[in-house]
């Protein structure tokens, strides 16, 4: 059965783990858990880091990415409620 289309392009990415590592990896449900995991654990909604993924895209940023460590995208507003979740 082939795998659905994803809602998004997916790019492959290395990860530098041990054999017992990417055993336990793949035991806790591999990319679909670390997928689940990423997404609730994110610091910001998911506007945000596609904000940040769009401005990376149009600077030119290395594979459409900018580092996190770049300035906050102007899509998202500079709120008390954007800021600190209240």
């Amino acid at each position: 059965m082939p795998r659905p289309k994803p809602p998004e392009p997916l790019k492959g990415r290395n990860m530098r783990m041990s054999d017992i590592e990417w055993l336990m990896f793949k035991e806790l449900g591999g990319a679909d858990w670390l997928r689940r995991h990423v997404k609730q654990k994110a610091k910001y909604p998911k506007g945000y880091y596609e904000a940040l993924a769009k401005q990376g895209a149009d600077s030119g940023g290395a594979n459409g990415v900018v580092a996190v460590h770049t300035t906050r995208p102007e899509a998202i507003p500079q709120t008390k409620e954007a800021t600190t979740g209240l």
